[in-house]
Order: C-alpha cells, then structure tokens, then sequence
C-alpha cells in the first residue's frame, strides 16, 4: 500500500487528525455509531432558527498518532504527509495542538477543532438542504470508554432557514470500520464504508414546534453468537417526547448508509451485499434478523419518522466470540427519562438483577461527565449538576454483567432544560377568597404573565385541581404577535350547572410555559388559588307533622308540601314505594308556588325559580277494617339539584270514633254500632238535634277502655255486660285474638256504649 494510500485511511469519520503515518498505519476504524437530534426554535428576528447537535462515538486510540502506528506529529504544512489538523483543548484550558503535543486520548470535557477533509471524495462536513455547509467546527467531548477504545463526542449546530418547508441536514465524513485482520466484519447496507447521520425538520411559520425523534444508543450492541433467527434486539431505545405523534422505524435506506458518497477505492473496505431479513419493527424500533453463528460486526441504520420530522440512528452490532460464556444477563433497570433543570442536580437511579452492573459512558452525554457511584451491588447512582451552558438531550446506557458476557445496553435520557418560571403578575381579585355563585351566574377573573423567554411560549391553565365541567381558562391573543408570547393575559370563567349545587370547588392557576421537558415546578408559576361556593337548595317539608289522626269512613286529605327555603330551586315529590300506600288511598295533582322577585339567572335555566314550593293530597277514607291500625307512610322530598330528604309520618285509625256515612241517620250508625241511638246521641254532645247530623261527621260509638284495665276480651264483656261478639264488631283489629288471650298494654278495647237497656 502506497504512503498515500495510508495518509488517506487516517481520516477519522469527520476528524483528520495531525500526524504523519509511516508504513504500518492503521486501516480507517473511525465511526462506530451516532444519532442526530434537531429542533426548530426560533428567536427575535430568526423565526426559522434550527438547533441541534450530532452525537457520535469512534475509535479513541486513533487520535493518538503512536498508538495508531504512526511515527510521529507534525504541524500542519511542514509536510507533505500531513492529513488535516486537530486541536485538542483540555478540561483545564490548556490547547493541545500542532507542534506542542496532539498525539494525545481526548479525556471528558475536551474540545476537539475539527477541519474540514476531502479525502476519498467525502468531505467531512455538516450541510444543510438550503445550500449552507459548515467545514470547520468545535467538538465536545463527551466521555469515553476505554475497555472497548470508544470516545464520544457532541456537534452542537445552529442554521437560519432560508424558507419553510422540509429542511434536510446532514453530517458525512469517511469512513466506517473496515475487517481487520483476523476477523471476519461486514458493513450492512453500506459496502462503500462512508457515513452519513441525517435529520429532517418540517420548518414552519409558527409553532409548536417539537424535535426530531431521537435515540440514546451506545457505541457498540454486544450480542452473543447464535441467537435464534428472527429474535429482537432493540437498538433505538428510546426517543424523546414528542406530543401525541406516534413514531415509526424503517430500516435505513442506501443512501442514508453513506452508499455512494465515496468516489474512489483508495479504502479497500467492499464486502459483500447486507444479509438477507434484516427488518426492524415499524413502532418499536427493535431490528430482527437471521443472527450470524460466528463473531462479526456490522452497521446498521434505523430511519425514525415521527410525521413531520425524521432522522437516523446508526449502531454498530457486534457478534461476540463463539464459545464466550453464558447467554444474555438481563437488561438493568433505568428510567427512561429523567427531566433536570440547568443548575438543578440530576440523579438517574439505575438496578440490576446481576450483581454486575456498568455504566457505560453516556452516547448522548453532557460536557461534563457525570459520576457513577455504586451504592451497592447491582445498584448505581449517575448524578450530575448541568449548568446552563449544557442545556439539551443527554443519555446514558448501562449494561449488566461482566467481559464480553454482559447483557444488551439499557439506555435512559436525561432532557437538561433552561427552566424559566413565568411571572404571574396580577390578578383582579384577592388569592384564597371564596366566591359565592349561584347556578346559572358567570364568574369571570382575570389573570396576566410575563417574563418568559422569547423561545417559549407561556399560557394559563388550572393546576392540582380537578376541573368542575365547564371551568375554563381563555387564553387570550398575544398582545405582541409572532409565534411566541412573551406577555399573556387570561380569563377564568364559569357558569355552574344544577348538578354543582351545594358544592364548593377549590381552583388554581397558574401561568405555564410550554417547555413541556422541564418539570412541573420549572415551568410554571406559583400558582394562585381560590374557592367558589354553589350555594344548594335548604329542603324544609311543611306538612304534615309526624303523626297524623284520620277516622273510619272519613274522606280525608291530608297535604304534602316541601319548600326550598332559599326560593330558588323547584321542588318535587315523590312517594316511597317501598312502604306502599293504604289500601284505597290515593295522591292528587300537584300544586306549584314560587317566590316573587327572586333575582333569576338571565337567561332562564331549568329547574329554578319554578317550583320552590311543591303541594301534593294525600286521600284515603279508611273503611272500618281500618279502626285501630296504623300505618307508616313516606315520601322523598327532592331538589332539581337533585339533593333531597325523605319524610314520613304515622298515619292512625282510632277505635271507636267513625264518621256519619251518606244518607246515614244517627240511629243506623248507632245500630251498626250496637247502640241504641240515644246511647249515641249522649255520647255527642256537639249533635244539637239528632236529626241534624252531617255527613262525613266524626260520632264517637264507644268507650275506649286501656288494655291493662281489662286483661282479655272475656273480662272487658264481663264488666260491661257486652258479648264477646259485639266487643269484636267494634275491633276487627282483635279479630285473630282468643277472648281469654292476655292482650297487649297497645291493645285497647272499644266497647259498645251501654246506658239504656
């Protein structure tokens, strides 16, 4: 191989690094996998401003010049060998570059000069559909793994749309991992070995906005050899919240594998077409396939979509060792999204079933690396302060297990927002006052914001409530225009329905943005909060009493009437079918009545200001079978509202007291009563003239004699020298009772009156 031929395999997947390479330089193992997230996120005059950044891992040790083969570094243009230039900038400052020193492992923290290349015909560059490229850019270093010889880094982009519409940016650069010696590796999909990450962003005019799908993979997918054909194996792991859109998965396309940006084969990487059945699940993400038996390692790239924008994933899957040990640990356990404002600490709580648990380091990871410390085993906590400079989409995979013996990686996402709290800055009422609003009223309260960051959006809502039905917050339109309000100014309003009667419902709002990664309290205001009592109906029932006296063969009515002291709810009656009417007894029509002058809502609403007061009869002429019994009757009393209150009273038939009958004389009551009709007419002494009674007047046809005083029927005959049959004429309820039967202290006994004989 020519000494040009090697220079030209020194091109990392988007870094040429400075340093001469002698005879034995290494072949062009640079990209092993990356992901693109991007996001339109405009500001003051830059409506169509995009930002992003690409994340991407590759080989570490080919930034070292000797432990890469080569002989020794060299400043840019003192040699003819030279294949670009990289400068190194640590963690504490110091610049690692060109004569001083760059054959060195970038560590966490460094950034990296990346300058433009054209060797082999793919620059390594960052285009935008629109016509811009960027050549010449800085990179942050991540982390790095050094068992598997991985270095992470992040390309933060930021590029003003020239109109809108489908913006396509890409990152693409030479060249992927070819076969080294001794082992046996393929390219999948992509036998010309260049690469290519792509986003696409739906540039709108105004928001929402919300990013490309994304995914936290890390540098490499271990899978042990021989898995059965067709077994899953998730590699886009998780993708960033994305409103309600669903996001689906393909298999990426030739073009999105880097298959023909090469224009010469100065890299002998050509291997044979991609296996057959490669696929991978439309909504999961995870890729099947007929798995290899041997070891071997392969690029494969996912296309994500999530209707209005997409973008790749692309993941190095190697097939470890035949006759490693084991199968697969289980995956660890680790929360897929952990939501941190800038400042704030972030800790991601990570467990493992394996009492070996790793972190690797992070595929989407913050400029400063965070700190795995092991609590126990099995269990680790990576915590981390973001500060604001680092505000984006980080993640971090972990994997159980020990060697080359580990389960697949487990990857989680850590969203680092700049947080900002709105301003509520005023409102027309007094917080924690309690308003009382009748139903069919309107409240309306005022609120308005401000403060907020020119690339979010603030609006009001409820909070920690649950909304009463029709409770809503009217945002209304922003004052200043463009696709971001600065400034808003809100209205609560309500108008309470019957069902919300006697109620009293607790409500906050606050201001909120619409950075919807942030946590709850880094995004909205404190929230200012309020009662609103729905005053309900006071049921009072009128008549009848609790106990209530009707006589035998009397046409009796009795009313039924319940109000709403308040005048303002209708009111209704209806009886309790489970106690049941007398026999023969029967309700009137209804009467309704209302309060005059009551202030009513406007317009009307149903079921007020109608019926306040509600009149029903109760009828029922008890036959004489009836004398001497009782019986419990009720009723519901019930608001339009729909509370209510039951009532029943005690309704009695007495003995020995029965009403004149039509066309009755008083000497046929006297002998249906066994009396002589002067008997009878003593009794009375309200009958001036005995022929003068009146129909439906109560006659008293007896005496009433205590049960204790008598004993049994047969002493009750005995003292008043009346048959036992007579005594029972004037109690049919006695009828079923022995006469020489000890009678109840309720029993009384009616005897037939007895003066003449």
């Amino acid at each position: 191989m020519s000494q040009g031929s090697s220079i030209a395999l020194c091109f990392l997947l988007l870094i040429c690094i400075v340093y001469r390479c002698g005879a034995a330089a290494p072949r062009s193992h640079s990209f092993y996998s990356g992901s693109v997230q991007a996001l339109q996120s405009p500001i003051e005059g830059q409506s169509r401003r995009v930002v992003g950044a690409f994340t991407v891992a590759w080989r570490r040790s080919f930034f070292n010049a000797v432990a890469s083969g080569c002989t020794s570094c060299t400043a840019q243009g003192t040699s003819a060998n030279v294949c670009g230039s990289l400068c190194v900038v640590q963690n504490d400052g110091t610049e690692l570059c060109e004569l001083q020193d760059n054959c060195v492992l970038p560590q966490s923290g460094d950034s990296v000069t990346i300058r433009a290349s054209t060797t082999d015909g793919v620059a390594t560059s960052i285009t935008f559909s629109d016509g811009t490229a960027v050549q010449n850019f800085v990179a942050n270093v991540l982390g790095h793994d050094e068992s598997n010889d991985v270095v992470y880094l992040r390309i933060p982009f930021t590029h003003q749309a020239t109109s809108d519409g489908l913006l396509t940016i890409q990152l693409k650069g030479c060249c992927r991992p070819g076969p080294p010696q001794g082992l046996q590796e393929g390219l999948v999909n992509d036998p010309n070995g260049a690469y290519l990450l792509q986003a696409k962003v739906l540039v709108k005019s105004s928001g929402p906005y919300f990013a490309t799908p994304t995914a936290v993979v890390p540098s490499h997918l271990t899978l042990p050899a021989g898995l059965a054909s067709g077994t899953s194996v998730a590699i886009a792991t998780l993708q960033t919240p994305l409103a309600s859109a669903v996001i689906s998965f393909a298999v990426g396309t030739n073009q999105e594998h880097g298959v023909g940006l090469k224009t010469s084969n100065q890299v002998n990487v050509q291997v044979a077409g991609p296996p057959g059945g490669l696929a991978v699940n439309n909504t999961t993400g995870a890729l099947a396939w007929a798995w290899p038996s041997s070891a071997s390692l392969y690029h494969a790239v996912v296309a994500m979509s999530n209707g209005e924008h997409s973008a790749t994933v692309d993941v190095l899957i190697r097939i470890r060792p035949t006759g490693s040990a084991g199968s697969f640990p289980l995956l660890p356990s680790v929360p897929p999204v952990v939501k941190t404002p800038c400042t704030q600490p972030s800790v991601m709580q990570v467990s493992s079933p394996s009492q070996s648990l790793a972190a690797r380091p992070p595929a989407r990871g913050p400029t400063t690396a965070p700190q795995a410390s092991s609590a126990s085993a099995g269990n680790i906590k990576y915590t981390w302060t973001p500060q604001c400079s680092e505000v984006g989409d980080y993640g971090a995979c972990f994997v159980a297990g020990t060697g080359l013996d580990v389960s697949q990686p487990a990857c989680g996402f850590n969203l680092v927002r700049q947080c900002i709290t709105p301003q509520l800055n005023g409102y027309n009422f007094t917080a924690g006052k309690t308003f009382e609003l009748r139903i069919g009223d309107r409240l309306a309260l005022n609120f308005n914001s401000s403060g907020v960051s020119p690339a979010s959006d603030v609006r009001f809502d409820m909070v920690d409530v649950q909304a009463a039905e029709g409770m809503k917050v009217n945002n209304e339109p922003c004052a200043q225009g463009g696709p971001n309000c600065l400034s808003r100014i809100a209205t609560f309003s309500w108008v309470p329905q019957l069902q919300h009667a006697g109620k009293t419902f607790f409500v906050c709002v606050a201001a909120i943005t619409d950075m919807v990664d942030c946590p709850d309290v880094g995004r909205r205001s404190p929230e200012v909060c309020f009662n609103i009592r729905v005053p309900g109906p006071q049921i009072a029932v009128v008549s009848p009493g609790p106990n209530v006296e009707i006589f035998s063969r009397c046409n009796s009515e009795i009313v039924l009437e319940v109000t709403d002291v308040t005048g303002y709810f209708d009111m209704s009656i209806q009886m309790d079918e489970l106690n049941g009417l007398p026999n023969g007894a029967s309700l009137k029509s209804t009467v309704c009545t209302t309060v005059q002058g009551l202030p009513l809502p406007s317009p009307p609403v149903q079921g007020i200001g109608q019926c306040s007061t509600m009149r029903m009869t109760f009828k029922w002429a008890p036959s004489y079978r009836d004398e001497g019994s009782s019986y419990r009757v009720c009723f519901v009393a019930q608001s339009s509202s729909g509370q209510s209150t039951q009532h029943c009273f005690l309704l009695s038939v007495p003995k020995c007291i029965r009403c004149v009958g039509v066309g009755e004389s008083l000497s046929q009551v006297a002998k249906a009563a066994g009396a002589h009709w002067l008997e009878l007419w003593g009794a009375n002494p309200q009958i001036a003239k005995p022929e003068q009674v009146q129909v439906g007047q109560p006659l008293n046809i007896g005496a009433l004699l205590p049960a204790p005083s008598v004993g049994n029927i047969q002493t009750a005959s005995f003292r008043t020298d009346r048959s036992v049959q007579d005594i029972l004429k004037l109690n049919p309820d006695l009828s079923g009772v022995d006469a020489d039967q000890r009678l109840l202290d309720s029993q009384h006994v009616c005897v037939p009156l007895k003066v003449c004989s």
